[in-house]
């Protein structure tokens, strides 16, 4: 009788987790505002319609080995823009930035863009992006997130933070940005690497980037060779909430 109550306990407490594992991947799904799994093309998967524009990328293997299931980015004006969707806009609103890549070199001198929303008509200039410090950058070979950008004579000056993990050449790495909203100069932003946190940091508002579209790989209008992404991207997701650090490390693990 005593071996039965185990049994029975045992499987109640397996039905529970498993339960709970679905509901957490239920919620996640039910915050995605965009998804890129890059299965053939640069579809929005997510349903809501914001579909990639390729110009100059290609597919390629991903991290597990399967064929046309990534993007290559040749780090020459290769880049998907995502359009000018509010819901990607990142600003005045709580979001989580997920993917994986896969840096073939390092830029040469300030950064290398993953994702941007920034527009340098604006003054200072408005948006924020995503990406790897160059090797004439204090950030050099780390996960950065910059936004805004106020010129100071021949410099500018930036709100930034990076992870602490040195992104190697030629290897995956599961990417996080956080972010989020309270105003003012309260807004929580954390970077992770591969599931962990890394750094977290209070910064300012991000200013309204306005009528510019969002970008993977590079940012068409600045400079674009020399910011620009050589190496893969995966599965990149876009959620409207600011996710927690245990449904950042079940998209890692997945």
């Amino acid at each position: 009788m005593k071996e039965l109550c185990m049994i029975v306990g045992a499987l109640a407490l397996s039905t529970f987790l498993i339960s709970c594992d679905k509901n957490e991947i239920q919620s996640i799904s039910d915050s995605l505002v965009a998804s890129y799994p890059f299965d053939g093309d640069a579809k929005d998967a997510s349903g809501n319609g914001f579909n990639g524009v390729i110009h100059g990328a290609q597919l390629t293997e991903d991290r597990n080995g399967s064929l046309e299931s990534a993007y290559y980015f040749d780090g020459n004006l290769s880049y998907i823009d995502l359009g000018n969707p509010r819901a990607l806009k990142r600003y005045m609103s709580d979001y989580t930035l997920t993917g994986w890549i896969k840096l073939q070199s390092y830029p040469p001198t300030y950064n290398s863009i993953i994702m941007s929303n920034r527009n340098h008509e604006t003054s200072p200039i408005s948006g924020s992006f995503i990406g790897i410090g160059g090797l004439q950058s204090s950030l050099s070979k780390r996960l950065e997130y910059i936004q805004n950008a106020t010129p100071t004579d021949d410099e500018f000056t930036y709100d930034f933070m990076s992870s602490n993990t040195h992104i190697d050449l030629d290897t995956w790495y599961f990417f996080c940005v956080s972010y989020k909203y309270q105003g003012n100069q309260s807004n929580l932003v954390k970077v992770y690497v591969d599931g962990l946190l890394e750094s977290q940091k209070l910064m300012g508002e991000v200013i309204n980037p306005e009528n510019v579209n969002t970008y993977l790989g590079c940012e068409p209008v600045l400079r674009p060779v020399e910011y620009s992404f050589h190496g893969c991207m995966d599965d990149i997701r876009i959620y409207d909430r600011a996710l927690s650090e245990s449904e950042i490390e079940s998209l890692y693990e997945r």
